[in-house]
């Protein structure tokens, strides 16, 4: 009778080299270190570079397009200008300000 579900493994012969055959987590710990390590560096890199983000262009006079739907590139190939909104005077909360950029 074959094993159902959930329930015990019948007759189980784990006498081979079972390591290979099983999926594990033993590295979980270590791999959740190198990806923190990797994500520092990765910043560290990218703030050294000083390249285009989102808040350096929020708000300039000429908005500098990273990435953009088919329509905005369409629209920039013809000449057409990306049109930037003024920022108002007052102070702003963190979501009002997320329409301006």
């Amino acid at each position: 009778m074959a094993p159902s579900r959930n329930g015990m493994v019948l007759k189980p012969h784990f006498h081979k080299d079972w390591q290979r055959r099983v999926a594990t987590w033993f590295n979980q710990p270590a791999r959740k270190i190198r990806r923190r390590k990797a994500r520092q560096a990765k910043a560290r890199r990218h703030s050294q570079e000083g390249g285009p983000d989102h808040r350096h262009f929020c708000g300039s006079e000429e908005a500098e397009q990273v990435h953009g739907v088919p329509a905005d590139q369409r629209a920039a190939a013809e000449g057409v200008p990306l049109q930037t909104h003024p920022l108002p005077q007052e102070a702003l909360g963190p979501q009002e300000g997320r329409q301006f950029c």
